[in-house]
């Protein structure tokens, strides 16, 4: 096994865990609302806090807030890759 392939298992893992992690946080802080919406409570020191002590949120709004850290992370590991991939094959020439 490469390290790249290592990392993405890691990755793989890891965003698994975080997705697990958020389900579960949005279960204890958000109730459903009539509408179809969520209903967020926010601790004075929770994430929620700017926003006042209660948000509404979608189900889809919370999808990407939740989706965008593994993705982002994804991101800036590809990243990782390409710059160490660039700068290996200009120390060759």
């Amino acid at each position: 096994m490469t390290w790249r392939n290592g990392l993405l298992q890691l990755w793989l893992i890891g965003t698994a865990a975080w997705l697990m992690g958020w389900a579960f946080f949005i279960h204890l802080t958000c109730h459903s609302l009539p509408n179809g919406t969520l209903m967020c409570g926010a601790r004075p020191d929770g994430w929620f806090a700017h926003l006042g002590a209660f948000a509404t949120w979608t189900y889809f709004k919370l999808f990407v807030l939740g989706i965008s850290v593994p993705v982002g992370i994804l991101v800036l590991g590809a990243a990782t890759v390409w710059l160490r991939r660039a700068f290996k094959s200009q120390r060759l020439n």
